[in-house]
């Protein structure tokens, strides 16, 4: 592997960054945003308060505080356009006013307790009773730092220990008006916890995961964002922006017809759509037939109810508790024992402690590519679609979602039995009837009994089934023209390049998906790019695009691996890399896809900076 982004900060004119004082931000993509925002970490409260924020140790990591660093001051900063008049948290020294401890925690901030003294760690006093200012809110976006407290001796911090850092305060009632304070927004997004209480000398709080407050740390040694020569932080956003295509052969497990939305549109689809596996009891690929019309099996006992911590009756997007089959159930891309049925219209292939319901189909979507409730679970769609479960119980005492065996045939059975819809409101409007069967040897029997025509103005519907991540997404296919027809028996696409973003003395991930075999992959950042791209037929390689110069790479590695391949690039921690544009690209082997014998990605703007 030849780096030479190091190499070329000579070309690039590129110098080490010479000042001790550097900054870090908690949590670390609130430099310039405003994940969320409170006024319950920092309070007004007539009774006073108590509060424990714990910082997950990446917040420092991430910008390359790789050792011990001395934290000298932190300031909190308040939320985006608030103009409040400030005040203070008024102290006499001896047994009033503000007292501010900082230390290591006890307690990883994604298991904290909310007992206070079960998190606290090695800690470290900053004030004790002390008259704490905070200043008004300038009305900025981002706004002011309205809380200032500096670190008497500093605290030795090391985030490469594995501890969180834990900040606890303790204040009496505010004198004026405390500006709102931005903060995080959830505990995996923000990586922090927040326990507090509305009594100074509680000893327990509640949970806000995620709702600390934005604290801006100076600190005097390792990585940290660059000084901008005023004592602030040098902030530049970083980003990452695909642009172009890959090439490669386009295969995928997942298959299903995108219905579109309207009032009045129903499926043409019959009785129904059966898959039948290739290999009886190990399938890698369907064959999708017309439906087989045999009757619905009877449904018998209560309906579903939901995967809630408190089970209940499902509604809408609601998913149902576990319903475990009597035998393994072997599907493209797997086997399981324990399936889910949606509200909306699917079947989860696999355990999950989801508890809603995806109600916006998209082919995107439907193998996970995009955030949703269904995490990218192996998953039949009978008929996904915003249907609700309970909406014609008024009228049908039996309608709802059910899960029945037939112990004689040994199979199985989900029914959709007289649901409604989202769209319509008015009981027994519409119903829709829908079971789905399935067998030992892996066939999937769909079957369609009443159906209403749709009434959502908007809202597509999909037929069909996926494998989950990573399967492609498919194209939609008219199930009802092509069956009989055969799925893909593999999973491959375009390659595909995705990275993080460049921010300078971190590392940036990265990953390049839909490696072929034999899995020799290729990595170019180059300070040329090429957009549209310039078309490699004229070397063998028609319909493949050479996005970057590789005559001016400042970077290339070889790697190897088949699917995914991810690895992680060193971002030098020099200030002169801000605001720089590079460009990267993969290549991979692939000698039966063309004469050349390589396929290509996208490419990707790299724009270096020193906040997500």
């Amino acid at each position: 592997m030849r780096n030479s982004i190091a190499l070329a900060c000579s070309t690039l004119a590129l110098a080490t960054i010479a000042s001790a004082q550097t900054f870090v931000f908690a949590p670390d993509n609130a430099g310039l945003t405003q994940p969320s925002s409170s006024t319950l970490a920092w309070r007004d409260s007539t009774t006073g308060f108590r509060s424990q924020f714990i910082y997950d140790t990446s917040h420092f990591t991430s910008v390359g505080v790789n050792g011990p660093c001395v934290i000298t001051r932190m300031r909190f900063r308040a939320a985006n356009a608030s103009t409040s008049v400030g005040g203070s948290y008024p102290g006499d020294g001896v047994t009033t006013g503000a007292t501010v401890d900082i230390g290591t925690s006890a307690s990883d901030y994604n298991a904290a307790s909310t007992t206070y003294a079960t998190n606290r760690g090695v800690m470290q006093n900053v004030l004790t009773f002390a008259t704490l200012p905070v200043a008004a809110g300038a009305g900025l976006t981002p706004n002011n730092y309205v809380i200032d407290i500096v670190i008497p001796g500093g605290f030795v911090y090391d985030p490469t220990a594995g501890q969180d850092l834990l900040i606890e305060v303790a204040g009496p009632d505010f004198i004026g008006t405390i500006p709102t304070m931005s903060t995080g927004v959830s505990l995996a997004a923000s990586r922090c916890q927040r326990v507090a209480n509305t009594t100074t000398t509680g000893l327990t709080g509640t949970f806000s995961g995620g709702f600390c407050p934005v604290v801006l740390f100076d600190i005097v040694g390792p990585g940290g964002i660059p000084n901008n020569g005023s004592g602030n932080p040098l902030l530049v956003a970083a980003g990452n922006a695909s642009y172009g295509t890959g090439c490669g052969l386009t295969s995928t497990r997942s298959f299903g017809e995108l219905f579109p939305g309207g009032v009045g549109t129903s499926l043409d689809l019959g009785t129904g759509v059966t898959l039948f596996p290739n290999i009886p009891g190990a399938p890698t690929a369907y064959t999708a037939v017309a439906g087989s019309g045999a009757p619905f099996f009877p449904i018998s006992g209560a309906a579903l109810l939901s995967n809630a911590l408190t089970p209940a009756l499902m509604t809408d997007d609601a998913m149902s508790q576990a319903c475990t089959l009597p035998f393994a159930f072997p599907f493209v891309g797997g086997s399981t024992t324990t399936i889910h049925a949606n509200t909306n219209g699917y079947i989860a292939l696999a355990a999950t402690t989801a508890t809603g319901g995806d109600f916006s189909p998209t082919l995107t979507d439907m193998v996970g590519a995009t955030a949703g409730t269904h995490g990218g679970l192996p998953r039949i769609f009978p008929c996904w679609y915003d249907l609700y479960a309970s909406r014609n119980t008024t009228v049908n005492a039996t309608a709802g979602v059910y899960f029945n065996v037939d112990a004689v045939n040994n199979k199985v059975y989900v029914t959709w039995n007289d649901v409604g819809e989202l769209a319509t409101s008015t009981a027994g409007a519409k119903s829709f009837n829908i079971q789905v069967e399935l067998s030992p040897d892996g066939t999937i029997d769909i079957r369609y009994g009443a159906m209403s025509v749709f009434g959502s103005t908007t809202q597509g519907k999909i037929v069909g089934f996926t494998p989950g991540l990573p399967s492609p997404a498919p194209a939609s296919t008219d199930l009802s023209v092509a069956m009989p027809f055969s799925s893909g028996s593999f999973d491959s696409a375009p390659l595909a390049l995705a990275t993080g973003e460049p921010i300078i003395g971190s590392n940036m991930a990265v990953t390049t998906n839909f490696v072929p075999a034999p899995g020799l992959l290729f990595n170019i950042i180059s300070t040329t790019q090429y957009n549209p791209g310039i078309d490699l037929g004229i070397v063998g390689a028609p319909g493949c695009l050479a996005h970057v110069d590789p005559g001016t790479s400042v970077y290339d590695t070889f790697l190897f691996g088949t699917g995914t391949v991810a690895f992680n690039v060193a971002i030098p921690n020099d200030i002169s890399f801000l605001g720089v544009s590079l460009y990267m690209q993969s290549a991979a082997v692939d000698p039966f896809f063309n004469a050349f014998g390589f396929i290509t990605s996208n490419g990707v703007t790299l724009t270096f900076g020193t906040v997500p």
